[in-house]
């Protein structure tokens, strides 16, 4: 399985369990601490979890594969229209392409930040999303 693949498979898992979790919840849960609040889950670690140990493991990609999956980490949010517990998650998730961006082309790295810059504007980025819009001018130089 390609390393694309195998990261599509981590993305569709956690929104199928999002949206299990969604359907099941009641309008109650979350009020006042109560419940069992959607944003609890511990769906949203174990992604993250996973998420990362796939980064970790991805050392042998050609640039074309590496290219690939730091666009699929910084576009997910985007390309999958999520409840705000995930999309949040997907956000957070995006720190782990940090450790391949120095890794790929700086044509590749140019053309993410020109799309990153446009789907997140500057005055709603988070903190994460500034490292990576810094991580990505670096390499693109």
């Amino acid at each position: 399985m390609s390393p694309t693949a195998t990261l599509r498979g981590i993305y569709a898992d956690y929104l199928e369990q999002v949206d299990t979790l969604m359907k099941d919840k009641n309008p109650a849960d979350g009020l006042f601490g109560l419940g069992n609040a959607p944003q609890n889950a511990p769906c949203h670690t174990l992604f993250d979890q996973q998420v990362e140990v796939f980064v970790r493991q991805q050392t042998d990609l050609d640039a074309a594969e590496l290219t690939e999956v730091v666009a699929l980490l910084l576009r997910a949010e985007k390309d999958h229209p999520a409840p705000d517990c995930a999309a949040w998650m997907m956000i957070a998730a995006q720190r782990h392409s940090l450790a391949l961006i120095p890794r790929i082309p700086r044509e590749a790295a140019a053309e993410l930040l020109k799309w990153y810059t446009a789907a997140y504007p500057v005055f709603r980025r988070l903190p994460v999303q500034k490292e990576v819009i810094r991580q990505l001018r670096k390499r693109a130089q």
